[in-house]
């Protein structure tokens, strides 16, 4: 399968995202090597950034409250409130950069058929217990449920190209997003292509 070859690709579902999981998204996404979400699944996988942002907003306005009023009271202070503003942005910042990096595809290169694909797939999601939602002879999405305080499951994709495959593992947008998998994203990742290498030197 490689992205000349769309006619590859069957009609799907959602995957556990808030938008279709069709041939255009697909191709954007072998292209890019990024996981596209909806806007609503966007807000999820970033709600810390969004929060820690208004956090910023909130402490500048204070300071541009405080400057217009000539005003300042013991709390906040304007040195205070200046340091709370960077401090909120600077945190917003980071937490964006590490959010947009999760939804990079790791992409694998090697020389594996369909069936050893699926062989793959199939020892994997009974190694992890992975839950198939969507599939087709080109790529996958499952979920695996944690279910812990701190974090409620993980979304898998896996797409296969003509040089291999491409892989993402993020806490699922569908549901209570964490910041944190606890190793599971990497676990997710790191079993699959661990499987699917060992099923190829043994064809």
């Amino acid at each position: 399968m490689g992205i000349g070859k769309l006619s590859l690709f069957e009609p799907a579902g959602t995957c556990g995202l808030n938008m279709k999981f069709d041939n255009e998204l697909l191709l954007e996404m072998i292209t890019s090597q990024r996981l596209k979400l909806s806007f609503w699944d966007k807000i999820s996988h970033y709600w810390i950034v969004v929060l820690t942002f208004f956090g910023a907003i909130f402490w500048w306005y204070q300071v541009i409250k405080i400057n217009i009023t000539k005003l300042e009271t013991t709390f906040p202070t304007l040195e205070r409130s200046i340091m709370l503003g960077v401090g909120f942005l600077v945190i917003s910042i980071v937490f964006f950069i590490i959010q947009y990096r999760r939804l990079i595809f790791k992409q694998v290169v090697i020389d594996c058929t369909k069936k050893q694909c699926k062989k793959a797939i199939v020892k994997t999601t009974q190694e992890l217990e992975w839950i198939i939602i969507e599939k087709s002879d080109s790529y996958i999405c499952a979920v695996h449920n944690t279910r812990t305080y701190l974090n409620w499951g993980e979304l898998i994709t896996i797409i296969k190209t003509d040089k291999g495959i491409l892989i993402n593992s993020i806490c699922a947008p569908a549901a209570k997003t964490a910041l944190f998998s606890f190793g599971w994203n990497r676990k997710n990742r790191n079993t699959f292509i661990r499987n699917l290498k060992q099923i190829v030197l043994d064809k």
